[in-house]
């Protein structure tokens, strides 16, 4: 009973403040977060490009730690793939695409740059300008621009997408006759 009353006395004198906790990387989520300096133009590795990059990103920096990571995108938002043609042919009518920013999915160990194009790479000096003016200096530059993967662009899609529904094949396992026509 003493232990008991013990627990409930400590519980009982904690804050609100001690209640609330910020979510901090330790042991097995790989330590602190060293968050990158703002004015940072040198890295270690610049990866250009859209949803891919920015998964890529996040690959680096989960397999490797310690590396100055620069991602630059044009887009600050991206849609899921994964959804696109569930959406577009209506094959769950309820179903919108769902979409989140990058900079949500990259650490704060990286630069993240979005809304801005790399304009400029100069491999002599290891330099990429941005349409900002910006430039960086990098290591490793890598292109993973994905694929534009709207209907426009793929050959026979988009007269796919008129048929509608009646191109679809739906498979049901028959538990009524009444339903078989």
């Amino acid at each position: 009973m003493k232990a008991y009353s013990s627990i409930l006395r400590r519980a009982y004198r904690r804050s609100a403040q001690s209640l609330t906790q910020v979510p901090v990387r330790t042991m097995a989520g790989g330590g602190k977060i060293h968050k990158i300096d703002k004015n940072e133009t040198n890295f270690d590795i610049c990866v250009v490009g859209g949803l891919n990059a920015t998964a890529l990103t996040k690959f680096l920096q989960n397999e490797h730690k310690g590396w100055k990571i620069a991602l630059i995108s044009e887009r600050s938002k991206f849609v899921c793939p994964e959804l696109y043609f569930l959406c577009s042919h209506s094959a769950i009518k309820v179903l919108k695409l769902e979409s989140g920013s990058v900079g949500s999915q990259v650490d704060a160990s990286s630069r993240v740059e979005v809304g801005v194009r790399a304009t400029k790479v100069n491999p002599d000096k290891n330099e990429i300008e941005l349409s900002t003016g910006k430039k960086f200096t990098y290591k490793s530059l890598v292109y993973a621009p994905g694929f534009d993967h709207s209907v426009n662009n793929i050959k026979g899609l988009s007269e796919f997408e008129k048929e509608g529904d009646r191109t679809n094949v739906y498979s049901h396992i028959i538990d009524n006759v009444a339903r078989t026509d």
